[in-house]
């Protein structure tokens, strides 16, 4: 029988130890965060109209659920590879007509059998995926990220378990930090297209320089991105110049931010829309305005980005004669409304609130107004006057539930014998 050497017992040795030790140096460590939201929902009368729809109720009632899921590799200090899925993607874009359920795709899916991936209407969908490298020169992002900016009419993150439609793009960034200045510089790929034809790609180039003060509680932004679409990139690409800026200050209980952004177009029509919040909010009491504008201008108006929501129906829900069977789709601040070609929105809405229980029940209000800045062939501008209430209740740290309710008492840029809806909200959120 062959006996194996000293020498070759400790090179053996020597070899595995070596080996082990390349494994430890290159050893990542893996975190997972998420959460995952359920609700039920009820909107009755969504058209607005006495008369049901052809071919459908005007009563939608049904139950969604989402589920989320971060994995992290952290490699070491400097690297992270990032990266989020939504497990229950319903297939179809989040404006496709072809999905089953007629709605957003970020949003999860309804409860329903038919939904799975045997039957190919849902998947597992990577949303975002990327590399974050902290330099010494500051934080280099690679890959599919989310953006944010502001007070959140532009860009939106998201962050809560109420808010899905994150703004997420391919983007190649940089930021920067010298104090409490943060320059950030980014170039961004709409399209691609044939990778050996730059006919057909759109791309954007974006400078953003921030003074941020945790200290004083005064914020203050100006950023400048440049798009740059070619013939043959299509019709949902256009080159444009946009710029926006912010600020945001807190004195004490009272905090004031304001946010205003301008699109301009090579082949459209000028873009711009603004929004002013002011809280109050001294210990468990708060007392808040908001006041949006979203501009209509020809053939375009302004669309604030869609996890900004200041009602329970109107700008969340899609109402009105023309609502058709989508849920969650298309009903953001500027999205055209009502029973003709009225453009734009201009909203004031009141929330108030009282937090007691030590902090496990938060009980509230809105009261909200808005209409058309453009009437079109809309019998009036005026898009009506919703009041809302909720509760939400603080079960654990990582665990709550929201009960709303919602009237919608519509003005005649819905029509001029437009019918009030409400609705009902009921949800459970679980972050880990």
């Amino acid at each position: 029988m062959f006996k194996r050497s000293k020498f070759y017992q400790n090179t053996l040795c020597l070899l595995g130890s070596v080996g082990l030790g390349m494994v430890t140096a290159q050893a990542a460590s893996f975190s997972v965060s998420g959460g995952y939201t359920f609700d039920a929902n009820m909107l009755s009368n969504y058209d607005l109209t006495s008369n049901e729809p052809a071919g459908y109720g005007n009563t939608a009632s049904y139950w969604s659920h989402r589920f989320i899921l971060r994995p992290d590799v952290l490699i070491d200090d400097r690297f992270t590879i990032r990266s989020e899925l939504n497990m229950l993607h319903q297939l179809g874009s989040d404006y496709d007509a072809t999905a089953q359920n007629k709605v957003s795709g970020a949003a999860g899916s309804a409860l329903d059998s038919s939904l799975s991936t045997d039957a190919g209407s849902q998947m597992i969908q990577v949303r975002k995926a990327y590399l974050e490298w902290a330099s010494d020169w500051g934080v280099f992002k690679i890959g599919r990220q989310s953006k944010d900016w502001g007070l959140g009419i532009l860009y939106n993150t998201g962050g809560t378990a109420s808010k899905v439609n994150d703004t997420i793009v391919d983007r190649v960034g940089f930021e920067g930090m010298v104090g409490n200045l943060h320059l950030q510089f980014g170039f961004e790929k709409g399209k691609e297209g044939k990778l050996t034809d730059d006919s057909d790609d759109a791309e954007s180039y974006e400078v953003a320089v921030e003074y941020i003060n945790e200290e004083n509680g005064f914020n203050v932004g100006l950023l400048y991105n440049r798009t740059v679409a070619s013939a043959g990139a299509g019709s949902k690409f256009d080159s444009e110049n946009l710029l926006g800026i912010y600020t945001k200050k807190k004195w004490g209980s009272m905090n004031l931010g304001g946010e205003f952004v301008s699109r301009g177009y090579e082949t459209g029509d000028a873009q711009y829309g603004g929004l002013v919040k002011i809280l109050y909010k001294p210990a468990s009491f708060s007392l808040g305005i908001d006041a949006g504008y979203a501009s209509a201008n020809g053939n375009s108006n302004y669309k604030f980005q869609s996890n900004y929501k200041p009602l329970l129906i109107l700008f969340n829900d899609v109402v009105g004669p023309t609502a058709g069977h989508t849920v969650r789709t298309n009903a953001n601040v500027g999205n055209a409304v009502g029973s003709g070609t009225g453009a734009g929105a201009a909203f004031g809405v009141l929330s108030t609130s009282y937090t007691f229980a030590s902090g496990n029940y938060t009980l509230g209000g809105n009261v909200g107004y808005a209409q058309l800045v453009k009437q079109g062939t809309n019998a009036d501008k005026a898009l009506g006057t919703e009041v809302d209430l909720h509760l939400s209740q603080k079960w654990y740290d990582n665990f709550q539930t929201s009960y709303a309710v919602g009237m919608l008492f519509p003005g005649k840029g819905f029509g001029s014998d437009a019918q009030a809806a409400w609705g009902t909200k009921i949800a459970g959120a679980l972050t880990f």
